[in-house]
């Protein structure tokens, strides 16, 4: 199976908490989607705490593939996991 640029972006209770990428074998380099477009559209997303997949197309824009329950989305095993829950632990903080 041929690897899209594919990112998971995760979100708690409204704001935006890290951009990871999706697939452990891909080859990313130093792009990342843009992440104004994908905080503006997760703000109709009814949910505490949740993902956006999303992936870069061959023309070069970004889509959302799909949104998914945040508790059952894994982290890929590069993922800095201090960082993330120090992330979660400051949102939580600020409200």
């Amino acid at each position: 199976m041929p690897l899209s640029v594919e990112y998971r972006l995760f979100f708690l209770n409204g704001k935006f908490v890290a951009c990871l990428p999706y697939w452990e074998e891909g080859k990313y380099g130093a792009e990342e989607p843009d992440l104004d477009l994908f905080k503006n559209a997760s703000q109709g997303i009814k949910s505490n705490f949740f993902t956006l997949d999303v992936a870069k197309k061959k023309n070069g824009a970004w889509i959302i593939i799909e949104p998914g329950d945040g508790q059952v989305a894994g982290l890929p095993d590069s993922a800095d996991r201090a960082r993330f829950y120090e992330r979660l632990s400051q949102i939580i903080g600020s409200e």
